[in-house]
């Protein structure tokens, strides 16, 4: 439904690396917007929730995500972005369940996976990460953000 790709960094609570970039996937040809109004509104509200993100307001980014939800609820996106408020915001749990949402509607989806990766790692759920890099690298033999794990 959205074709194009945000990027958007998160970082490690506590960690001494550096930031790490995660893409925010966005599936299917552009020209599919135009032609749905939900769809479309869903992408104002997509681009509202990253422009508040990028600039920490988060309780606006989540407002924004929320109604990506109402409007797309099939689709991986607005379910991975509001993990990522609830990642910033070091609320771990509820951050977890919004990206394994957006997991069980794209459960191949490699940045969802990668997103889940993440969150797993700043809650020290070893293994855990080691299962989703494993997932991933099943699926994206090469990926190196899951051999970084």
């Amino acid at each position: 439904m959205f074709g194009n790709t945000t990027v958007i960094s998160a970082t490690r609570p506590g960690s001494c690396f550096l930031p790490l970039v995660l893409v925010v996937m966005l599936c299917g040809p552009p020209g599919m917007l135009r032609a749905q109004t939900p769809g479309l509104k869903a992408e104002q509200f997509k681009n509202l929730g990253v422009a508040y993100l990028e600039e920490s307001r988060f309780g606006e980014a989540e407002r924004a995500f929320r109604r990506v939800i109402d409007l797309a609820s099939n689709e991986p996106l607005g379910y991975a972005n509001l993990g990522i408020v609830q990642l910033r915001l070091g609320r771990l749990e509820p951050a977890a369940s919004q990206l394994e949402q957006a997991r069980r509607v794209d459960p191949k989806n490699i940045d969802v996976l990668l997103l889940g990766a993440e969150v797993q790692y700043s809650a020290g759920h070893w293994e855990a990460v080691l299962r989703t890099a494993n997932r991933v690298l099943a699926l994206e033999p090469g990926n190196a953000m899951a051999r970084y794990y």
